[in-house]
């Protein structure tokens, strides 16, 4: 089953390349406009990578490398941390909610 597979099968096949090169980078931003977030296609290009780092990636490099305006121009949702808090000024549109006199 699943248990104790914590990354030990990628670890067997030499998958611990941690350090991104300046080409891993540039490659990465290349398929992933190509796949969004679809971390196991994107992990396909990167054979000594697995779809978790290309997610880690994706967190960590995600403002650095504009990585969520590549998503915008997907039409996928960015899911920004704090998102609620600037669309203050749409609050007015779910005034229906909870406003049962």
């Amino acid at each position: 089953g699943a248990a104790g597979a914590k990354g030990a099968p990628w670890s067997r096949r030499g998958r611990h390349s941690m350090k991104w090169t300046d080409e891993e980078k540039v490659k990465f931003i290349k398929v992933f406009r190509q796949h969004g977030r679809d971390w196991a296609s994107i992990a396909k290009e990167f054979p000594d990578k697995t779809p978790s780092q290309m997610k880690n990636f994706y967190q960590n490099y995600k403002v650095k490398l504009n990585l969520t305006d590549i998503l915008v121009e997907r039409g996928e949702p960015t899911r920004l941390r704090g998102a609620g808090k600037v669309a203050g000024s749409k609050s007015g549109a779910g005034a229906g909610r909870g406003a049962k006199s």
